[in-house]
Formats: C-alpha cells, sequence, structure tokens
C-alpha cells in the first residue's frame, strides 16, 4: 500500500522511455482552462485515455464511475474493488487532459490528475489533492484560480 504525504506529486509514466518533465503541467491546464469554455467531459472510467488507465492501474488506484460504489476506507483487502472514485475527467486538446477523482480514508480528498501525451508510450502526469470540491467544468477552473 502507498502512502502520498506531498501535496503535490509529478511522476512520469512510460513504456520503455524516459524523458525530462519541462514545466509544470498545472500551470498548462490552468492557462488551457481559462482558454476554454468548455471541455469534453468524461464521467465513466472506460472513456479515459488506456494510457491514464494503466497508469493508475500501475499506482494501485482502482476507479470506480461518477456515483458509483467504492472503498471509501484506508483498509484494502481486495485490489480488484475500486478504492477512489471518478468525479469528471476531460480533454482540452487531443493530447491534455485531466482526472478528477475522489477518495475517503478519514476524510473525503479531492485528486486532480493532469496528463500530457507527448509520444506513442510517453505520458507526463501531475497529481495534486486540491482543497475543494468541484462539481463540474466551470466550479473546477474556479477551485484552480
Amino acid at each position: 500500500m502507498k502512502y502520498y504525504l506531498l501535496v503535490l506529486t509529478t511522476f512520469f509514466y512510460s513504456c520503455g522511455s524516459s524523458a525530462v518533465i519541462k514545466k509544470s503541467l498545472e500551470n498548462e491546464l490552468q492557462y488551457q482552462l481559462k482558454e476554454a469554455d468548455s471541455a469534453k467531459l468524461i464521467f465513466e472510467v472506460k472513456n479515459l485515455p488506456k494510457r491514464v488507465i494503466a497508469f493508475f492501474k500501475q499506482e494501485y488506484i482502482v476507479l470506480a464511475d461518477t456515483g458509483k460504489y467504492y472503498n471509501a476506507t484506508d483498509l484494502r483487502f481486495d485490489y480488484t474493488t475500486p478504492n477512489a472514485r471518478i468525479v469528471f475527467g476531460g480533454s482540452v486538446s487531443k493530447d491534455f487532459g485531466f482526472a478528477l477523482y475522489e477518495s475517503q480514508g478519514i476524510t473525503t480528498q479531492s485528486h486532480l490528475l493532469i496528463f500530457k501525451f507527448q509520444e506513442a508510450k510517453e505520458i507526463y502526469v501531475e497529481r495534486k489533492i486540491i482543497n475543494c470540491r468541484p462539481v463540474d467544468f466551470l466550479s473546477l477552473k474556479n477551485c484552480l484560480r
């Protein structure tokens, strides 16, 4: 079981190659959200890009769809039962997007996963615990200001 003590954690996930993260994806997401009136929203895990789903599996995170049951405790005995639930995700462009999901333990936490595809097998990922609980695209934009 992994515990994340940092508020902001940056990851690079790759299928066989390596690279350096050049700038904060959160800053890029703030800029892209400011410019966008809307995003293609995602409410089901199966609609997330396959490389993002693979990243969640690598981190032992099993997501449930919006409004569905998930194991809302710190304890996990079955790694096939969802331990987090997607609130919504979105594509801002063809290679850039986000997934907002929640997990519980002592308290409910909202996590923002920002992803950017570089090449066919590479994905840059930045994850942040946010202090608000956005319920739609507009409230997410306001939360990240």
